[in-house]
């Protein structure tokens, strides 16, 4: 399963990306909406798992383009604190900061989401 993987936070890209990777997962990273846009241009991924809150595009905003891109693709939502907002915005799971890779890479691989 290829991933994309947005984050502002270098830390939880590259943790992240390596735990989903030692995992199986072909995981691409980006630290930004914009830079997201413009992988997901070139490539074609399964899963968009993006940060609730970067600046200057925040992850509905990024969900929402990328949805248009990619009429398929699935989307998780990390975060520290809007759980809420992210249940209405075609986002798939949220999954609060820390991070629990084991939990994300079990859910990733679910037959009714993967």
């Amino acid at each position: 399963m290829k991933i994309l993987l947005v984050d502002d936070d270098a830390g939880v890209r590259i943790t992240l990306k390596i735990a989903l990777a030692k995992r199986g997962f072909d995981v691409s990273i980006a630290a930004a909406g914009f830079e997201a846009i413009e992988l997901l241009g070139r490539d074609d991924f399964d899963w968009l798992i993006t940060d609730c809150q970067m600046k200057p595009m925040d992850g509905f905003q990024l969900a929402a383009r990328a949805r248009r891109l990619c009429p398929f693709i699935k989307i998780v939502m990390i975060t520290g604190i809007c759980l809420e907002p992210c249940l209405n915005a075609d986002i798939l799971k949220v999954f609060t900061k820390p991070v629990d890779d084991g939990a994300l890479a079990a859910y990733l691989r679910q037959p009714q989401v993967a």
